[in-house]
């Protein structure tokens, strides 16, 4: 900013999507910076340089490697629509990655069939799952993640999507009740959930 001059660029063919979800695509851990795109399957390392690249997922069939999703006219504005066209052309788009010593947490959209899914890769056995329902029927989409637990910041309206009853203590559940019978929204709420 003191030179009032771009530096340094990374891509240039920044699209739509990249746009969409630039808020959650940079995280950090252990004191360094991580950068993914939801078109890509490389998962960069911010470096003193540029971006460099610090892992690669294997979607196996579905593999795609993108570098922008742009849309049609029609497309603008129309969620549906626009899902419709990015589905033409990748199968899922990742909204989320995180990671800790022994977990890389992926949260993605994906195509078939048409919902979330979460993948979980256990670092010390190189073993993956694929969820795409959690015992608790819940959504899953980490901020923060530790070695010991996972944050999440949740709108209020969206409690009951984030964490079931059945999930808390006593207290826990009271506190729940509570938030889930307010009438008006409430700040933002956490939600930590341990690992077991």
């Amino acid at each position: 900013m003191d030179e009032q001059k771009l530096l340094h660029e990374e891509f240039e063919d920044i699209g739509q999507m990249d746009y969409a979800y630039s808020s959650r695509n940079l995280y950090s851990f252990q004191n360094d910076w991580f950068f993914f795109r939801p078109t890509s399957s490389i998962v960069y390392h911010a470096g003193e340089r540029g971006l460099e690249k610090a892992f690669q997922f294997n979607f196996g069939k579905y593999s795609r490697e993108g570098t922008k999703a742009d849309f049609s006219r029609g497309a603008d504005g129309n969620a549906s629509a626009m899902w419709e066209e990015w589905f033409s052309k990748y199968p899922y788009a990742i909204s989320t990655i995180r990671h800790n010593n022994n977990y890389i947490l992926v949260k993605l959209l994906w195509k078939d069939p048409y919902r979330d899914a979460n993948i979980i890769y256990n670092k010390s056995n190189n073993t993956c799952q694929f969820i795409l329902d959690f015992e608790e029927k819940v959504e899953f989409d980490p901020d923060i993640v530790t070695d010991e637990y996972v944050m999440r910041c949740c709108r209020w309206v969206d409690l009951k999507k984030c964490i079931t009853s059945d999930m808390l203590d006593d207290t826990q559940k009271k506190i729940f009740e509570e938030l889930i019978q307010s009438e008006d929204e409430t700040n933002p709420i956490l939600i930590k959930y341990w690992f077991k």
